[in-house]
């Protein structure tokens, strides 16, 4: 890896060219060597590649009428690029956006472009972890429409020594009601998902990441937020 120092007429670059990957972090920019991604073709990893395809094929049954429309909405969803830009989605990302959404969710595919709407925005609390039957996650929700909703994601125990991991290594915990009373208990889908060790060793650090939903699908600001395994009282 090396790190750079730019100047002159390209003060900051990101993503791969070539063979080379540019980047950024605490300590500034670099590049690496592009390394090919592992391809684990996990249960989860083709679902979402089915999904995504679905909707892909659904796109292109929609009339040019119902194709403004959601070129419509894309041109409000306002996004942040690895640079800080901001940048709005085509129709077609906004409809499949949307769509994979609701359909990982269990819902059905959506043609109709809904309105925007607002998705609440969300403060992580206290985490409670211990090493036998706790893990609640109190939080607060600002804002939003009735009838929004949001995932909850974590992260199996790892290093406390981690201040970051890697998106990829977040599962879903499930997806809750807005409304749903603080702290959240989410020791049970913890261990439905992480299976008969649900929080590991004391000491060890655990991620969450929550992620907001309007009542149309629309996606909020994700937070995240982790904790250190306790000894149980």
């Amino acid at each position: 890896m090396a790190k750079i120092l730019y100047g002159g007429g390209v003060a900051n670059m990101s993503g791969s060219q070539a063979g080379t990957v540019h980047s950024h972090n605490q300590f500034g920019s670099y590049t690496r060597n592009r390394v090919v991604p592992v391809n684990p073709q996990s249960a989860n990893q083709t679902l979402a590649r089915s999904r995504l395809s679905y909707c892909a094929q659904a796109w292109r049954t929609l009339t040019d009428a119902g194709r403004l429309a959601w070129q419509s909405l894309g041109a409000q969803i306002v996004r942040t690029d690895p640079l800080g830009q901001s940048y709005t989605l085509k129709g077609f990302n906004a409809f499949c956006l949307v769509n994979c959404h609701g359909l990982a969710n269990g819902g059905s595919l959506l043609l109709d472009a809904p309105a925007l709407d607002a998705a609440p925005v969300i403060t992580i609390g206290a985490l409670a972890i211990d090493d036998v039957d706790t893990f609640t996650m109190a939080y607060s929700a600002v804002g939003g429409t009735v009838g929004n909703s949001f995932e909850v994601w974590a992260s199996a125990p790892v290093s406390q020594g981690k201040a970051y991991i890697n998106p990829s290594q977040l599962k879903k915990l499930g997806r809750f009601a807005g409304n749903v009373v603080s702290p959240l208990s989410l020791y049970d889908q913890y261990l439905a998902v992480f299976g008969d060790s649900p929080v590991g060793d004391v000491g060890e650090r655990v991620f969450l990441e929550v992620r907001p939903f309007s009542a149309n699908g629309i996606p909020g600001p994700v937070v995240r937020k982790s904790a250190i395994i306790a000894l149980a009282a």
